[in-house]
């Protein structure tokens, strides 16, 4: 939810709480009655940042497909899961329940909560609609549970490296407040002469005792900045994804993860009978990616306009050609939802084996990176003993 500040055609300052996920819509809504936004500022809701985890909605999503499909009304499924989930999955379902008790609908019960996605009320709504929500409910299972396996891939994937840096930070600052210290009292004693790197080296070790404490704090209130800029500003995360796609290998690896996610969601949505695009514009959002968010958007609006589906989007530059080279194929055929439903095992298989070489390589780099840094001080304190040596 977000609180604006707007001046209206005649120029009157106006406060408005719109029920809306981004800034983008807030722009978007503005200009489609002709307002001019101010002030922007995002407001937490009760159930802000309660958003369900993939395991939970995966574990959900399957439970009611199995007793949708045995019959039972939603209201007795309801209370049957209440008492079998655990506390946060059972305050969203208890929310549910009540508002479908108070006579409404299922897609705008399980909205009220902010506990789910728009992609996943979209395919509520369209189950509804359709009188398939047993199936759309199994979809939606086998969805969260890919997603769900992907995110634990990725997360394993970087445990190594990560305890690597750790590791390497570490070593670099006991180096550096331990042993150069002693290394330089040696040089003192003995009037030894120190190359330019090894006086680097010392200086560094000097600004880090003398200022430990200060370079903490500072390295503290930055992440703390940037962490609070990712999660409160849009544009923010527009710029940082811009520049992601820039970075010569990370960006093969953004291009693989945001089709895999863009795709996946659109054969589902397309496939539960949605509108194209609408199921684009939800789409979109699974990515949660501000930046290439935007441009599919643009594309959509193309399509609006009569433009085909594939030509629309190849502004997308950062979707692969592939990709739309398929939807086109798809759409000129009439069977959009069958190829895109062979491109989504293409892409998943696509991405599971570019992880696995990438993290091979990865992770030899930065042994690599440790070695040769290593190298460097040890050679480094060692060369004004082996000039002393050699002088006598």
């Amino acid at each position: 939810m977000y609180k604006c500040i707007i001046y209206d055609e005649e120029n009157n300052r106006k406060v408005l709480k719109l029920d809306i996920d981004s800034e983008y819509e807030v722009y978007s809504y503005a200009d489609k009655n002709r307002f001019k936004v101010v002030d922007i500022k995002e407001l937490k809701s009760l159930f802000k940042g309660r958003k369900l985890k993939n395991k939970d909605l995966k574990v959900f999503s399957k439970e009611m497909s199995i007793l949708l499909k045995s019959g039972c009304e939603i209201s007795k499924i309801l209370r049957i899961l209440i008492n079998e989930s655990k506390d946060k999955v059972r305050i969203v379902l208890k929310k549910i329940l009540g508002d479908i008790e108070r006579g409404n609908s299922i897609k705008e019960s399980f909205e009220n909560t902010k506990a789910f996605s728009n992609f996943y009320i979209s395919m509520i709504a369209a189950g509804e609609m359709s009188g398939n929500l047993d199936d759309v409910m199994d979809k939606l299972a086998i969805y969260y549970d890919k997603e769900n396996k992907l995110n634990n891939k990725i997360i394993s994937i970087l445990i190594y490296p990560t305890i690597l840096i750790i590791t390497m930070i570490i070593s670099f600052i006991f180096i550096l407040l331990f042993l150069i210290p002693n290394f330089e009292d040696i040089y003192a004693d003995n009037n030894m002469k120190t190359p330019g790197l090894t006086k680097i080296l010392i200086l560094i070790s000097h600004l880090l005792r003398d200022d430990f404490l200060l370079i903490i704090i500072v390295n503290l209130i930055l992440v703390c900045g940037l962490i609070y800029l990712k999660k409160s500003n849009d544009k923010f995360n527009e710029m940082l994804n811009k520049l992601l796609f820039k970075l010569p290998i990370v960006k093969t690896y953004m291009k693989l993860i945001i089709s895999n996610k863009f795709i996946k969601a659109l054969s589902i949505l397309i496939s539960s009978g949605i509108q194209i695009v609408d199921s684009i514009e939800t789409s979109a959002k699974v990515m949660s990616n501000e930046y290439i968010y935007f441009k599919i958007c643009k594309a959509n609006e193309l399509i609006k306009k009569g433009n085909s589906i594939g030509d629309s989007l190849k502004t997308v530059e950062e979707l692969p050609s592939l990709l739309l080279s398929m939807i086109t194929i798809g759409e000129e055929s009439g069977k959009l939802d069958t190829v895109l439903n062979t491109v989504t095992e293409y892409y998943e298989n696509e991405l599971d084996s570019k992880l696995e070489i990438g993290t091979k390589y990865f992770e030899n780099f930065i042994t690599l990176v440790i070695g040769v840094a290593v190298g460097i001080i040890v050679i480094s304190m060692m060369v004004p003993m082996f000039d002393a040596v050699s002088a006598i």
